[in-house]
């Protein structure tokens, strides 16, 4: 093979591995995490944070996921103002794509309003309070757990 033809094969064979590297990259999402990471209910922040970041690590494992998977983590501190802040800040970037929110009822209550604002999709992980998800009705906002009327009918 003389020097050109052996040019143009290499060319082509890297052009084709640059392509085949770059088509199997998959695009990546970004998932928020809120919650106390600190103060007297950090544990259980904590533990969801960790929970959360589990799952994610799990769900980009896994060969047949579309995307990959990242988890950005704030502190709601289990205080109002704090997670109004947070949860504006996670809601204004635009990589984030949707969030696993609040243990803390009073956290969620607060920024409700502030995650249909923005039409970031969350899920509350820990509160229970019914005026989270049926107060407003928002489309963005959803749990996983009940709420104290559930908790309340297996109780008494």
């Amino acid at each position: 093979m003389n020097f050109k033809r052996k040019a143009m094969v290499s060319l082509m064979a890297l052009t084709l591995a640059v392509a085949a590297g770059a088509a199997a990259a998959k695009q990546t999402v970004k998932i928020v995490f809120i919650g106390p990471l600190t103060g007297g209910v950090s544990a259980n922040g904590i533990g969801g944070r960790n929970s959360a970041d589990l799952a994610v690590r799990l769900k980009n494992e896994d060969p047949k996921a579309k995307y990959k998977y990242e988890l950005v983590s704030y502190d709601d501190e289990c205080k109002p103002n704090i997670a109004v802040q947070v949860a504006t800040k996670a809601a204004a970037d635009n990589s984030i794509i949707a969030g696993v929110t609040h243990y803390c009822s009073v956290t969620a209550v607060a920024t409700v309003d502030t995650y249909h604002k923005f039409g970031l999709p969350v899920i509350v992980w820990g509160a229970v309070l019914p005026s989270i998800t049926y107060g407003q009705k928002y489309a963005e906002v959803h749990r996983v757990n009940g709420t104290m009327i559930n908790q309340n009918d297996v109780a008494a």
